[in-house]
């Protein structure tokens, strides 16, 4: 006589779990998606970091605070020329 033991709770756990993980998963490619269609559209830096604020605060947070190098914001010939006067 042989008996065999299920568990079903384990396996119902298993089963919720990978529905909420899909889920997740669901609203992470939705998320890069808008992102990718709205961040970037144009060269000029104050745009793009605006659109990147614009869906942090969508997605992630109350508040987004974007950080930018001067050296991005600078004409590359002027860069040069304070390097080579030593500043």
């Amino acid at each position: 006589m042989g008996f065999e033991y299920v568990d079903r709770t384990a396996e119902q756990a298993v089963a919720a779990c990978q529905r909420e993980r899909d889920r997740w998963l669901q609203r992470r490619l939705i998320m890069i998606n808008e992102a990718s269609t709205r961040i970037g559209t144009t060269l000029d830096t104050a745009r793009t970091a605006q659109e990147l604020a614009d869906v942090g605060t969508d997605h992630f947070a109350d508040l987004v605070t974007v950080d930018l190098l001067d050296s991005p914001l600078q004409d590359p010939r002027d860069r040069r020329k304070g390097a080579a006067a030593g500043g």
